[in-house]
Parts: structure tokens; sequence; C-alpha cells
């Protein structure tokens, strides 16, 4: 699924979160360019490689999303400050 979303035009990176049968979610993270998802998911507990990684996540799936979001937007402004995106 983070394949897919990372193919949208002008899309840097696709992220997706999705819960699992034991209540656990799953955060997958895919990028097609500058965009750090190990770095991204070790912010979240999980670990990878830089074009994919991902992590298991507990707890309510809102609270979770705006934590996702909040991390994603923080490097991307990071990687605009240093001139990288």
């Amino acid at each position: 699924m983070a394949n897919l979303a990372k193919q949208c035009s002008d899309t840097e990176v696709g992220i997706v979160l999705h819960t699992l049968a034991d209540g656990s979610h799953k955060l997958s993270a895919r990028s097609n360019s500058y965009f750090d998802c190990a770095s991204f998911c070790a912010r979240l507990g999980g670990g990878g490689h830089f074009k994919a990684a991902g992590s298991t996540l507990w707890g309510e799936f809102s609270f979770l999303k705006n934590q996702i979001i909040d991390t994603a937007v923080e490097l991307m402004e990071k990687y605009q400050r240093d001139g990288i995106a």
C-alpha cells in the first residue's frame, strides 16, 4: 500500500497505517527521493532502510495518526531548512 501511495504525482513519501487483528497498528513508509524512512520510523519506535521502513505501534488510532503526521511534517520542514528538499 505504501508503494501505491508514493506513486501519486509530486509525492515524496507514501505512509500507510493500518490496524492488525491483535489491536496493534502497522506503519509502513516508502520514499521516492530524499525522505529518510529509516529515520522517520526510528522516531516512532521502528526502523528499516532509507527508502523503506516500518514500525508496529500500540495506542489509539487517531492519536497515532496525528503523531505520524507531525513527525513527517517535522522531518520535511527540516529537509527544507537544510536545503535537501
